[in-house]
C-alpha cells in the first residue's frame, strides 16, 4: 500500500485522529464501489474499538456525485476534523478547498482521473495520481490499501488476518465498477 505517493502522510493523519479521539467523516460515493470502500473503512474502525466516526452517504438526485458544501459544512458544524473520501473526491477541488479553510483536513481515497490537476487535500490516494504500479483499482481496492496500511502503522497486527474479509466489499466493487 506504501506505494501509494501519499499514503504515508494520510496513515499518519488518520491515526492522529484515532489517538486524539476526533471525529471522523468518511464521506461516500452513492455507486456500489463508493459504498463498498465506505464499509471498508467503517468496518476497520469498527473492528478496532474506534467509534467517533460518521458515515455520509449523498443523495444520488438531491445533492448529486461528489462532495458538496453543504455537506461537508454540515459535517464541520458535527465536529468533525478528518473527511475521508471514498470512492470520490478528486473532481471536487473547490469543495476540498473549503475543508481547508474551515479547519478540516481531507484525505481523498478515489480511483478516477484527475480533470485539471489535484485537489488540495492533506493526501490524495489514487493509483492514477501516481506510479502506482495496478491503475486498475477500483475505490475499493484503494480503501482496501488504506486498510492495510492502517493495520501495518497502526500496530493492529493482532487482527489476525482479519481484513481478508473485507475482499468480499473489494470483489463485489471491481465487478460493479
Amino acid at each position: 500500500p506504501f506505494l501509494m505517493r501519499d499514503m504515508k502522510k494520510g496513515v499518519e493523519r488518520i491515526l492522529r485522529a484515532i489517538d486524539g479521539g476526533e471525529k471522523v467523516a468518511i464521506f461516500s460515493d452513492f455507486d456500489a464501489d463508493g459504498i463498498s470502500a465506505g464499509v471498508i473503512i467503517h468496518d476497520f474502525f469498527k473492528k478496532i474499538g474506534y467509534t467517533n466516526f460518521i458515515n455520509y452517504i449523498p443523495h444520488r438526485h438531491e445533492e448529486g456525485y461528489g462532495l458538496s458544501r453543504s455537506a461537508v459544512e454540515e459535517l464541520f458544524r458535527q465536529g468533525t476534523t478528518l473527511l475521508i473520501t471514498a470512492d470520490c473526491g478528486v473532481a471536487d477541488a473547490d469543495v476540498i478547498q473549503a475543508c481547508r479553510d474551515m479547519g478540516m483536513d481531507t484525505i481523498v481515497t478515489d480511483h478516477h482521473l484527475l480533470n485539471g490537476g489535484e485537489p488540495p487535500a492533506l493526501a490524495v490516494l489514487n493509483p492514477k495520481a501516481d506510479e502506482y504500479p495496478d491503475k486498475d483499482l477500483c475505490g475499493a481496492g484503494v480503501a482496501f490499501k488504506l486498510v492495510q496500511a492502517l493495520i501495518k502503522e497502526g500496530g493492529f497486527e493482532n487482527l489476525g488476518g482479519w481484513q481478508k474479509w473485507l475482499l468480499d466489499m473489494v470483489g463485489l466493487a471491481t465487478i460493479a465498477d
